[in-house]
């Protein structure tokens, strides 16, 4: 596959996915231009690099806004060892709360 061939494979491939993502006109247009000056394919391999960090970099990302965006999509894990055990305690309260109908 030639240089140019590959370009506008990537170029094709950006667009698909500024769809999915819901990118910006203006976020799409950059990516388009860094792509269209990239001459080597580890050039075009760098960009590929930014742009999955641009679309993907909120899930492994340490900052604030990320969390909170790990958070609102459930993607981080508040339960340590075992996702489906309850605290003992609300275990306890739930097992008080209980009410037997076989009476």
């Amino acid at each position: 596959m030639g240089i140019r061939h590959r370009k506008n494979l990537l170029i094709t491939v950006l667009k698909a996915r500024a769809l999915g993502a819901k990118m910006k006109p203006e976020e799409v247009a950059q990516f388009e231009l860094m792509y269209r000056r990239a001459r080597t394919p580890e050039e075009q391999d760098q960009v590929t690099g930014v742009l999955q960090q641009f679309l993907q970099g909120w899930k492994e990302g340490d900052d604030a806004y990320s969390r909170l965006l790990r958070t609102a999509n459930d993607l981080d894990d508040f339960l340590d060892d075992d996702d489906d055990r309850l605290p003992p305690a609300l275990e306890a309260a739930i097992a008080r709360a209980k009410v037997d109908l076989t009476r």
